[in-house]
């Protein structure tokens, strides 16, 4: 992310996968659509999320690049029981 921001926040997620074209499905049938899940460091920029000029870019708090996902990947067979209940954490080096 360009340095133009003092206050950078970041979070932890899990980011699915879409393995199936879908398109306004109904919520019952999104789970056979999910191909499989990676994790996400979702990287926002709060002094844009906060500022004064935000109207003219109300969609987004970052800058392209700024979510890093992976390095790897599960089937979603491969995870089981409720993906809602995957433990996850962040580790520094």
């Amino acid at each position: 992310m360009a340095v133009y921001s003092e206050q950078i926040d970041y979070e932890l997620e899990l980011a699915v996968i879409i393995g199936a074209k879908a398109r306004c499905i109904d919520a019952t049938d999104a789970p056979a659509c999910i191909g499989g899940y990676t994790i996400a460091n979702d990287v926002s920029a709060r002094s844009v999320t906060f500022s004064k000029n935000r109207q003219k870019r109300p969609w987004t708090s970052s800058t392209t690049g700024s979510t890093a996902s992976g390095p790897t990947a599960s089937a979603s067979w491969a995870v089981p029981g409720d993906p809602d209940e995957i433990a996850m954490c962040r580790t520094s080096k």
